[in-house]
């Protein structure tokens, strides 16, 4: 998103939360850059928000084929959330955990949480739009399913 609104990654504030699939979904209704929204900033439109999260979507994709798997980027991010913890940095990241704030306790999905040296302190719930309300709940069923599939393989 940085590079389409040429300003720098660092001051672009955005979350992908849900499943770690097909179901995950964009929190655009809060995504901002210096406190203003993304959709607020001239030339940005739905087509641009649509093709930014299918580029992020699509982007383990391009990864594999340019260096055959996808393990690099584990490790840089799970560097990542080791230095937090070990330095009890308490950063917020989308992390996959079982949902608690947001009425989920049978799934685990990605929502944003602050990391420290006790590992997650504390989930943030978001005001999601309505849209985004439906995306997590589909995200939500899409996971119930997955056990559900897992579960009846075993028995």
């Amino acid at each position: 998103m940085g590079k389409e609104l040429h300003i720098s990654p660092k001051n672009v504030h955005a979350y992908i939360l849900g499943e770690h699939g097909d179901s995950s979904f964009p929190v655009w209704s809060l995504a901002n850059s210096g406190n203003m929204p993304l959709k607020d900033f001239k030339g940005m439109s739905e087509a641009k928000f649509k093709d930014v999260y299918k580029k992020v979507k699509n982007s383990e994709y391009e990864i594999i084929n340019k260096k055959g798997a996808t393990y690099y980027a584990i490790a840089v991010a799970v560097t990542h959330i080791c230095d937090i913890i070990l330095h009890d940095k308490n950063e917020i990241l989308p992390l996959s955990t079982i949902p608690k704030e947001y009425g989920i306790n049978n799934v685990c999905l990605s929502v944003p949480c602050v990391l420290g040296e006790e590992g997650i302190e504390k989930q943030l719930k978001l005001k999601l739009s309505k849209k985004e309300q439906e995306q997590f709940k589909k995200s939500v069923k899409v996971m119930r399913d997955y056990v559900k599939k897992a579960e009846a393989a075993i028995k």
